[in-house]
């Protein structure tokens, strides 16, 4: 609420509708935040034994904890997802070639699609209705269909 109206206080002053943004002499209470605990490794293993059931689960987990013990950059970290997004969708498509025996290929490509969709539709709620790049969506559905496409093949 703050951002949003100090920016439509600025806009106001900087059309000269108002002398100046009365939000400049305000200073915001601090939040007194406690600094997070890392898990250590013993934890880390445990929280990890209990996601096993969960392939998809299980690798964003490890993903995430990798991730904050190597101190990745922005280029190793857009590799990884994109790993994790490809091999998704080719377990996905590939169980649902074993499953349907029939197109394996067609349905390993409506796998990879309907996880990009799902994909979609939770960043847009998450993000509050804007994408950032479109280049990084027609990425993802290359990467989604591509990789459930692979795994119906494959089946």
């Amino acid at each position: 609420i703050v951002i949003v109206l100090r920016a439509a206080l600025q806009k106001a002053a900087d059309l000269h509708l108002i002398r100046e943004n009365p939000c400049d002499h305000i200073s915001l209470p601090r939040r007194h935040t406690q600094p997070a605990e890392a898990l250590d490794f013993q934890q880390v293993d445990q929280f990890l034994c209990c996601a096993r059931g969960d392939d998809k689960i299980y690798l964003l987990l490890l993903l995430a904890f990798l991730l904050l013990k190597l101190d990745l950059d922005e280029t190793a970290v857009a590799i990884a997802i994109a790993a994790v997004y490809v091999a998704a969708c080719f377990v996905g498509g590939f169980l649902a070639g074993k499953k349907i025996k029939e197109k394996k290929f067609f349905w390993g490509l409506v796998t990879g699609a309907l996880y990009f969709l799902l994909l979609l539709a939770l960043s847009i709620a998450l993000v509050s209705g804007s994408l950032e790049k479109v280049s990084d969506v027609l990425s993802a559905a290359v990467l989604c269909a591509g990789g459930g496409t692979l795994g119906g093949m494959l089946s």
